[in-house]
């Protein structure tokens, strides 16, 4: 006696006219080794040159030196990865390295092997019962912890300055105002000595404190202040008139 496997009409149609379309596809179109794979490498290249000519022509953000005197100092990263940070805390002590590797590590082997675990047929969310929920769990995971991590890490003390919160560029504008000695010929929120800046952001805009800083002669040949443009990159200075510019 031979014994037959169950058949779903349904899933067979649809698997018929998958291949239907796609033997179509494939006589009208171009094949995919090694057409399609080309045009995706242009498509990747261009999104990486685009974001390189941003980071070359805007500059990316430093924060601030680092202090090692500095207890008031609160390190977190990006946004991106507040929810691996947040997941550290589950695992204190020698346990740390399986929050820093183990878990992200299985769950990066989890989606590699995804499609090798999960091969369903038909292409549908309500399909894939098993694959869907994880992907769910994980979603809402990620966001738990990161908003986790923000509720629960604080904002380091060196990171203010009168109250107002201070960006990873004006932290870098501000160091780069003390090493500089900036203060021995302008006064700032009560220190230093000489011509007085506080309230600079509210008569000169960001782009003008970047010119003077930068060539003073140039906006005004009577100046009497040191040029800046060859002792600091074009990024710095951006970075120290931001950092006035907050002052209003």
């Amino acid at each position: 006696m031979t014994i037959t496997e169950p058949t779903n009409p349904t899933v067979d149609i649809e698997k018929e006219s998958y291949h239907e379309k796609y033997a179509a596809f494939k006589k009208e179109g171009h094949p995919f080794w090694p057409d399609i794979i080309f045009e995706d490498t242009i498509a990747v290249l261009v999104v990486l040159g685009v974001i390189l000519a941003l980071a070359v022509i805007e500059g990316v953000p430093l924060g601030a030196v680092a202090n090692p005197s500095d207890t008031g100092y609160v390190p977190r990263p990006e946004w991106y990865f507040m929810f691996l940070f947040e997941l550290l805390k589950y695992f204190p002590g020698a346990l740390e390295w399986v929050g820093v590797a183990v878990v992200p590590g299985l769950a990066v082997l989890f989606m590699l092997l995804l499609p090798f675990l999960d091969r369903h047929p038909i292409r549908q969310p309500a399909k894939r019962p098993v694959a869907m929920s994880l992907a769910v769990i994980m979603v809402i995971g990620i966001f738990f912890l990161t908003i986790k991590a923000y509720e629960t890490t604080p904002a380091s003390a060196g990171e203010k300055t009168d109250g107002v919160q201070l960006t990873a560029v004006q932290q870098m504008g501000r160091n780069i105002y003390q090493s500089k000695g900036c203060s021995s010929c302008h006064v700032l929120a009560g220190a230093g000595s000489g011509i007085p800046l506080d309230g600079i952001g509210g008569r000169r805009t960001a782009e003008d404190l970047h010119n003077y800083i930068e060539n003073p002669l140039s906006v005004n040949p009577q100046s009497s202040m040191p040029s800046f443009i060859k002792t600091l990159s074009h990024q710095e200075v951006d970075a120290v008139a931001k950092y006035l510019y907050m002052f209003k």
